[in-house]
Formats: C-alpha cells, structure tokens, sequence
C-alpha cells in the first residue's frame, strides 16, 4: 500500500500487451482484432 493510502495495479490494454503501439489505437489502424485479443486473453488464463 503506498503513502496515500491507495494500492497501485499495474495494468495494460490490448494493444500494449500485444506489442502494438498506442498510434495504432483501433482495429483498422493495426490494432489486435477481436479475435487475437481473445487468444491473448485465453492465453494468460491458462498461464495463471
């Protein structure tokens, strides 16, 4: 817990954990579809 009380999270969107970088915000752009956000999604499940 830190000074302020608060517990710090660290988390990602999809494009971070991807590899993808933030210029390529949506889909259309170079972003992970839907489809590969939900292997990566499945992927962490089963490493946890």
């Amino acid at each position: 817990m830190g000074t302020d009380g608060f517990i710090r999270l660290h988390q990602e969107d999809f494009c971070q954990a991807s590899g993808h970088t933030s210029h390529n915000k949506y889909e259309h752009e170079g972003s992970p579809s839907f489809a590969e956000c939900l292997r990566l999604y499945g992927n962490t499940q089963r490493n946890r």
